[in-house]
């Protein structure tokens, strides 16, 4: 809750750079070919994904993980990195969900 405020009064100090990534995702980090981005939520929840960028638009033309941290990968491309990769990927979404600080 003590966050929650933190950012909602930092929101009214200093109104741009602090909205960037409330309510739209923003580049939080790349590991790898992958992008992590994140976005606030009104009620201060993080909400975060992961993709290869392809050129295309998030959910139908980039590999991505599912919410269930199912790789999803659209007809036509194919997968290059191993399962090892996905999982680094997936505790690097763990941290964005865990706090407002992401630590690479």
């Amino acid at each position: 809750m003590l966050r929650l405020f933190s950012l909602m009064f930092a929101g009214m100090v200093f109104p741009s750079p602090c909205l960037a990534g409330l309510e739209t995702f923003t580049k939080l980090d790349q590991v790898g070919s992958w992008v992590i981005e994140r976005k606030i939520s009104a009620s201060g929840q993080p909400q975060c994904r992961a993709f290869i960028p392809s050129g295309g638009s998030w959910f139908g033309a980039n590999i991505h993980l599912s919410a269930v941290g199912q790789l999803v990968t659209p007809e036509g491309l194919a997968y290059a990195g191993t399962p090892q990769d996905v999982v680094v990927v997936l505790e690097a979404l763990q941290r964005c969900r865990d706090d407002i600080l992401y630590l690479p």
